[in-house]
């Protein structure tokens, strides 16, 4: 029998961070790379800035800076296709080789027919690498990449959206970074990865990819498994952490926050714990995407966030609120 998870709870003290009267009101996304032990930089896609009440502007990236004395967030956008085409959304990343720099994950997407908030398609993966600094203003990019020059004879199943960055994780001989075959409602998990001194973006004869026979430079990759020998359902964007050996994903399908553990990189990732429902009482609200913050671990758990937003467009004009991560703690198993 799975372990409970009865003592979920929220975490009001850093939500706290998140509530804003102006400028930068809300967004998803909300991925968390820490920079050193005192600073922390947040990735967030779609954002919404402005006034509380009033008018509002969306910019579809923006940034914030995570230090002891609070964050300090900019609703500026910091990431744009340098081919003109579409814009990017943020995914996970990792250090580079200079102390000062990060380098993440982008997914490119356009415009495409669809109902009111999903009228998009996915283009492209990319990476992008950035100079940090002690202000969030001071951060730059100083060069993209796209993925597929990295990963040139990789390919994903007919009909999928094959995508990488959804998480990263590390273990003593190499960075895996996760991502999906997305097929639409059906999202399944794969896996590449780089050894551990290589570079993201500079590793062209290094990339492997989970396939059918293991891992290789080529081919077709591999869903990887739920421990029935199916599939594995997640989200376009999770986490990944290791913990005492072990490797632990945080996901969310449908209102369903999950919890599973695997002993390889690879899997089989099994349920490590009774999945927790997410519930919102703001008429038109809706979660996605949750992921889990392996930096901020206590003796609660894991700092766990999703993303909440509304529809109609118009509610959320006037509920800017409703668009802000939401953060929860995740007990751990033992």
């Amino acid at each position: 029998m799975l372990p409970g998870l009865m003592k979920v709870t929220r975490d009001s003290a850093y939500q706290a961070n998140f509530k804003r009267a102006g400028g930068w009101l809300g967004a998803d996304g909300a991925y968390s790379l820490p920079l050193n032990a005192e600073r922390t930089l947040w990735v967030f896609s779609d954002t919404v800035a402005g006034q509380a009440g009033g008018p509002i502007s969306m910019t579809h990236n923006s940034l914030a800076l995570e230090t002891p004395d609070g964050f300090e967030f900019s609703e500026k956008q910091a990431f744009t296709p340098p081919d003109g085409r579409g814009w990017f959304w943020v995914y996970d990343g990792a250090p580079a080789a200079t102390e000062d720099r990060q380098q993440l994950f982008l997914g490119q997407f356009e415009e495409a027919p669809g109902a009111e908030g999903f009228g998009f398609r996915f283009v492209d993966s990319w990476l992008a690498e950035v100079k940090t600094g002690s202000k969030v203003s001071e951060v730059e990019v100083t060069g993209y990449r796209r993925l597929s020059e990295l990963m040139p004879q990789v390919r994903g199943q007919q009909g999928a959206a094959l995508h990488f960055g959804s998480a990263l994780c590390q273990d003593e001989s190499y960075k895996y970074i996760y991502g999906t075959q997305d097929f639409g409602f059906c999202k399944q998990l794969v896996v590449a990865r780089v050894p551990v001194g290589d570079e993201l973006m500079h590793s062209e004869q290094h990339w492997e990819v989970y396939g059918p026979e293991g891992w290789s430079r080529s081919g077709e990759v591999r869903s990887l498994s739920d421990g029935r020998g199916q599939p594995l359902d997640v989200a376009n964007e999770l986490s990944v952490f290791r913990r005492e050996g072990a490797y632990f994903m945080v996901t969310q399908v449908g209102d369903q926050v999950r919890l599973l553990r695997a002993s390889r990189p690879e899997g089989p990732f099994e349920l490590a714990a009774e999945p927790y429902q997410v519930k919102e009482d703001h008429p038109g609200s809706f979660t996605y995407n949750a992921k889990g913050h392996e930096q901020e671990i206590d003796e609660r758990g894991i700092l766990v966030s999703y993303n909440r937003n509304v529809l109609p467009f118009a509610e959320l004009v006037q509920h800017p609120e409703q668009y802000q991560p939401q953060f929860l703690r995740f007990p751990l198993p033992r």
